[in-house]
C-alpha cells in the first residue's frame, strides 16, 4: 500500500500507545473528501461522532468494522426461538447466524457475498444488552433493539429471545 500512497499514508498503533486525533484530521480535509476507514467499532463511533462535529454530509464517511469488534466481550449466550420451541446455543466462537443454520433453521442471508441485512431478525426480548456489530443498521435503530444482524451482532448476556422468518 505505501508504494501507492507514498507518504501521504499514516498508520497509528493502540498497542504502541499511539491514538488519532480525528476531529483535527478531520478538520484538515477539505469540505468535500470522503474518508474510509477501517477498525474495531469504539474506534468506528469515535469517528462517527468526531465527522458529525464537523457539520460534514456523513454520505462522505465510508466504514468497515473488524468482523469481531464489538463494545462488549464475545460471550456465549442462547438464542430462544418460541414460535419454534426451539433454544439454540450460540457459543463464542460462532456467530448466531451459524449457530442457528447448523440447528437446521433456514435463515435468510447473503453475508456472504455483501449483501447486508437480510439475516436480520425481529428482537422479542433480551437477558443482557444486545451488542450490535453491524453497519447496516443506523443508531437510531440499533437503539430501539427493534432487530438485530445475526451474522456478526451477539449478546452480552446470557438469552436472547427472536422471531425468524420460519414459522
Amino acid at each position: 500500500m505505501r508504494e501507492a500512497i507514498g507518504d501521504r499514508l499514516r498508520t497509528f498503533g493502540g498497542a504502541e500507545g499511539e491514538r488519532i486525533d480525528l476531529g483535527a484530521e478531520f478538520e484538515k480535509l477539505t469540505r468535500s473528501a470522503e474518508v474510509y476507514l477501517l477498525g474495531p467499532i469504539r474506534m468506528l463511533d469515535a469517528a462517527k461522532a468526531a465527522w458529525a462535529a464537523t457539520g460534514r454530509p456523513f454520505s462522505l464517511l465510508r466504514f468497515e468494522t473488524f468482523a469481531a469488534s464489538g463494545s462488549r466481550p464475545t460471550v456465549p449466550f442462547e438464542i430462544r426461538l418460541p414460535h419454534l420451541n426451539r433454544t439454540i446455543p450460540v457459543p463464542a466462537s460462532k456467530s448466531m447466524l451459524e449457530a442457528l443454520e447448523e440447528a437446521g433453521i433456514e435463515m435468510i442471508s447473503d453475508c456472504r457475498k455483501g449483501e447486508c441485512g437480510l439475516c436480520a431478525l425481529k428482537i422479542l426480548g433480551v437477558d443482557g444488552e444486545v451488542d450490535h456489530r453491524d453497519v447496516f443498521f443506523s443508531d437510531e435503530e440499533k437503539a430501539s433493539n427493534a432487530k438485530l444482524c445475526t451474522c456478526v451482532s451477539r449478546v452480552y448476556g446470557s438469552a436472547i429471545a427472536a422471531e425468524t422468518a420460519d414459522r
